[in-house]
């Protein structure tokens, strides 16, 4: 190997000649690499740089070394800047900084960066060739994008001391199969590793507070596991939706906010509903929708007060599910196309019938399917749209033993004597009533004006006993059961 050492303005450049094209070491001062680089810059494959360089000096690096592949800046340090206005859009840059998209669409596959440096500015690699990068341990912020489309990344290592980490960092990394995040990370900001298509690892610090908004949108982990990060606040919306590869969630015991669309359509996803939803009070709309393998047992032991629209939509494989006393609304289409479901229990409801969003349960033969109720709810179902879709099983806790010929409830005073059934409120007027069968199917709405006490023919009622729901002026309802 030929070797030309030549002095330019008492600065030391070394020339190695290869077969591919050049190597070259210089010591510079901030702004002056191209003047050391000289006319070789079209020829460089590989470049170690010592001293100091600056902004201006890695857009000349970036820009006007086309033949670059390998830059070495572990002997150097990155100074300020403030001048012209650089490619980038910037006039300054400040000292220790990777400068905002520096290094964007670069065609080098390897940079070393110096020691000393503390943070990476917004998109300063986006879109280059880089392989791997060994991130300085005294970095402590990572901008906007820095990384984003960095297409033949392998591996993401964050340092320890990292404390921010940009929107879209590392998106659409599709080459990068593992993750490790760190010790001090609490915030995975949103889209930060998105569309990172073979990502089938990832650490999590155990210190994490926040996942944003599409943070691991689509990539290819099978098992998630950040049970460890007992400060977790929240899960944000679509976060880890469209993982078609996705099966297992091991959550934190402790109580967080799941987003919208969280976990949407993860195709392999078999993970029980009732171990993501136990400490929420809610599941948001689109949060399960297309996993059409997940289970739901025990969904009696949340607290879940509302299922928001398309929230469980696809989930065929669920055949039973008793509802939780806490269930007051079901939002649109929020239980579509549970084809293998054959019984829901809403006896833990007691009087209360959740409210419902439109056409909740579109696909589903609801004829074939039993909604399990008492006598009292099976009058309250019944009577209301697309819950009386069901076929009503009625399963009371008291015996027939216990009707009698009398009865009263919420001030209504009730009896049959022969055909004549007689009603008597305390209270308010009684505006109507409506005859029922033990099945819940109503059997007769005699006409009656308001009054305080009213009276029916029953004769043409088959049924031995007759339950009665009493509508009242102040809006009230009473049920009566009786035996004719």
């Amino acid at each position: 190997m030929n070797l030309l050492k030549t002095t330019l303005s008492g600065i030391m450049i070394s020339v190695a000649a290869l077969a591919n094209g050049a190597a070259l070491s210089v010591s510079s001062t901030a702004g002056d690499l191209r003047a050391q680089v000289g006319d070789k810059a079209a020829e460089v494959t590989d470049l170690v740089v010592t001293g100091a360089v600056d902004a201006a000096d890695l857009q000349f690096v970036n820009h006007q070394m086309p033949a670059l592949r390998s830059l070495d800046l572990s002997g150097a340090v990155i100074a300020s800047y403030s001048g012209e206005r650089l490619m980038s859009g910037r006039s300054t840059s400040e000292a220790g900084v990777v400068p905002d998209y520096a290094f964007i669409d670069s065609r080098m596959t390897s940079i070393v960066l110096p020691a000393s440096v503390k943070e990476i500015g917004e998109g300063a690699f986006a879109a280059s060739d880089i392989t791997a990068i060994n991130i300085p341990p005294g970095v402590t912020a990572i901008g906007n994008a820095a990384f984003a489309d960095c297409r033949a990344l392998e591996q993401i290592v964050l340092p320890d001391g990292l404390l921010e980490l940009g929107k879209g960092a590392y998106r659409n990394c599709t080459a990068a199969t593992r993750a490790e995040l760190g010790s001090s990370l609490s915030e995975i900001p949103e889209r930060a590793f998105a569309g990172c298509s073979s990502l089938s690892t990832v650490f999590f610090p155990q210190n994490l507070q926040e996942i944003g908004p599409l943070a691991f949108y689509g990539i290819d982990v099978t098992n998630l596991t950040v049970n460890k990060c007992t400060s977790l606040k929240s899960i944000g919306d679509w976060a880890f939706a469209d993982c078609r590869r996705l099966a297992n969630v091991y959550l934190p015991s402790s109580d967080f906010k799941l987003g919208k669309g969280a976990f949407f359509s993860d195709e392999a996803f078999t993970a029980d509903l009732t171990s993501l939803v136990k400490n929420s009070d809610s599941i948001p709309a689109y949060a399960f929708a297309g996993n059409a393998s997940m289970t739901v047992t025990k969904f009696e032991d949340t607290r879940i007060t509302k299922i928001g629209d398309y929230a469980l939509r696809g989930l065929g494989s669920v055949d039973t599910v008793t509802l939780p006393a806490s269930l007051d609304s079901i939002g649109t289409r929020a239980m579509e196309g549970w084809s293998a479901l054959t019984s829901v229990d809403a006896r833990n409801l007691g009087e209360k019938v959740p409210e419902l969003g439109d056409d909740v349960w579109l696909g589903v033969a609801q004829g074939d399917v039993a909604l399990v109720v008492t006598t009292p709810q099976s009058l309250l179902f019944s009577a209301t749209p697309q819950w009386m879709d069901f076929a009503m099983k009625i399963i009371d806790p008291s015996a027939l033993d216990d009707v009698a010929a009398d009865a009263s409830g919420h001030g209504v005073k009730g009896g049959i004597a022969g055909d004549l059934l007689t009603l008597e409120s305390q209270g308010a007027e009684i505006l109507g009533f409506q005859l029922y069968d033990l099945q819940g199917r109503m059997i007769a709405m005699p006409q009656t004006a308001p009054a305080q006490t009213v009276t029916a023919s029953v004769e043409a009622v088959g049924s031995s006993v007759v339950v009665v729901r009493v509508l009242l002026a102040d809006s009230s309802v009473a049920v009566l059961k009786l035996a004719r």
